[in-house]
């Protein structure tokens, strides 16, 4: 990613990099060792994002982003994604941006949230004060009217050696999601 002018100084936002970088996906995103300040990374289908572990890689959210944002979420939350890796760094939602933000409900205001994504691997990934949850493998809305709850869910979606804190509800949440592992 710092080939596409991703700052891991922590200093300049790394946003735009971060999207040159994925693309539309069917990418394997290398992350040096550093601070990224983002407006958060939004994840295609084919994605493998990797840092060079927790408390060495962190993507951290910029002072100007708004509460509702996620630090890593799926691109696609309507018609879903597939087949998404995230494995080896922290992901500071930064609470104590522009003064202090708490949550927005719902399916917002999460370090890592996946969407509607099928085969997804999160694996030794630190969530870092998120104003709700750590780690969120859900349906894109809570509001289902109709009987099959799960049919927008997540699925097969493996969260291994990960560790939160600071969360304002739950460390890992699955809404609405099946075959969820957590090891």
């Amino acid at each position: 990613v710092d080939d596409f002018g991703a700052d891991p100084t922590g200093v300049n936002d790394s946003t735009e990099a971060f999207q040159k970088a994925l693309g539309t996906g069917k990418v394997r995103l290398v992350l040096s060792a550093g601070t990224y300040l983002v407006k958060g990374v939004k994840l295609p289908s084919w994605t493998y994002m990797v840092g060079q572990g927790i408390g060495v890689t962190t993507l951290k959210l910029h002072e100007d982003t708004p509460a509702s944002e996620w630090v890593v979420t799926n691109a696609d939350h309507t018609n879903g994604n597939r087949n998404i890796m995230v494995e080896g760094m922290s992901l500071d939602w930064n609470p104590d941006r522009q003064g202090g933000l708490g949550p927005t409900g719902g399916l917002h205001s999460s370090c890592l949230t996946l969407a509607n994504v099928k085969f997804g691997i999160v694996r030794e990934v630190e969530g870092i004060n998120p104003a709700l949850h750590c780690f969120d493998a859900s349906a894109p809305t809570y509001n289902i009217s109709d009987a099959d709850y799960t049919k927008n869910g997540c699925r097969y979606i493996w969260f291994d050696r990960c560790v939160g804190s600071g969360y304002g509800d739950d460390g890992v949440t699955t809404h609405y999601s099946e075959y969820i592992f957590i090891t």
